[in-house]
């Protein structure tokens, strides 16, 4: 099941369910108006939703229109609760940074990058997968975090620097700004579900072009060990959002304006996307 947050007079827009391919979305307010109301019912709705997903691909919504990703908000505008998550190189034992989720971007902020870039400003992009959850009590093992994760997307992990070389040794200086950006799309957990997933499953592109490997999107995460360790000591809302380690190399990096990165996507087996594309510079 696809789904995404349309814009609307609410602050957290409204629901809409999107068919396989990405052309057609069907209004879904009466069932549950936003995302979080979704989530916080999500063993209730989400049967519902998923019927309507399926006939939306067979062509029997009659009440469908054009899906446009340009009228998306992030599919969850804003969370209670978000972590970047990663393991500890020497030990392998999971650590958590609470960040900021009041304010999510949407995928097509065309002006993210173009009005941040001068002379004295580099802008990173990585990406990588993120989970939405449902509500998960304290001490929850990973064997009984299966059904937990309720949906994932694509995060994409802005860095803003602003850079000035040391007239000493060259050496790059400055302060990191960070924003996160999430694709149009969020998808369940099915919909990346293939016999065998590892980093090649999955192709990732910049402008249709296929990255290095050592920027492609880590899909081979479990999440389950991941919400077990962060759930040890503290319990989580439905719609808690983490996000999986970064890849050390950011997907690309622009230190003017005369680079246009257009469209980020992450393609099927089948070269179908996943989560939609995503634009910083229009």
């Amino acid at each position: 099941m696809k789904l995404a947050t349309y814009k609307s007079d609410l602050r957290d827009g409204k629901l809409v369910v999107v068919n396989q391919d990405l052309t057609l979305a069907v209004d879904v307010e009466h069932i549950a108006q936003t995302m979080q109301i979704a989530l916080e019912n999500w063993v209730v709705v989400a049967p519902i939703l998923n019927a309507i997903y399926a006939s939306l691909n067979q062509g029997r919504v009659q009440n469908a229109f054009e899906f446009d990703v340009e009228q998306c908000l992030a599919p969850l505008p804003r969370a209670y609760f978000c972590v970047h998550a990663r393991t500890e190189p020497q030990t392998g034992d999971w650590q958590f940074e609470q960040v900021r989720s009041d304010n999510f971007l949407s995928a097509h902020n065309a002006s993210l990058i173009k009005d941040a870039v001068t002379d004295d400003m580099r802008t990173d992009v990585f990406s990588t997968i993120a989970a939405i959850t449902s509500e998960i009590p304290t001490g929850a093992l990973p064997g009984e975090l299966n059904d937990s994760i309720c949906l994932l997307l694509l995060c994409c992990h802005v860095k803003q620097n602003d850079v000035k070389a040391d007239s000493v040794n060259g050496a790059i200086k400055g302060d990191a700004h960070y924003q996160k950006v999430f694709s149009p799309v969020a998808v369940t957990v099915d919909e990346c579900e293939y016999e065998q997933v590892n980093q090649s499953t999955f192709t990732t592109t910049v402008n249709h072009k296929v990255v290095n490997e050592e920027q492609i999107i880590p899909f081979n995460i479990n999440f389950s060990e991941m919400l077990s360790a962060l759930t040890s000591k503290q319990s989580l809302n439905a719609g808690a959002v983490i996000c999986a380690f970064m890849p050390e190399t950011p997907l690309f990096s622009q230190s003017s304006k005369g680079a246009v990165v257009d469209q980020i996507e992450v393609l099927t087996p089948e070269l179908e996307s996943i989560f939609g594309s995503m634009s910083f510079i229009g």
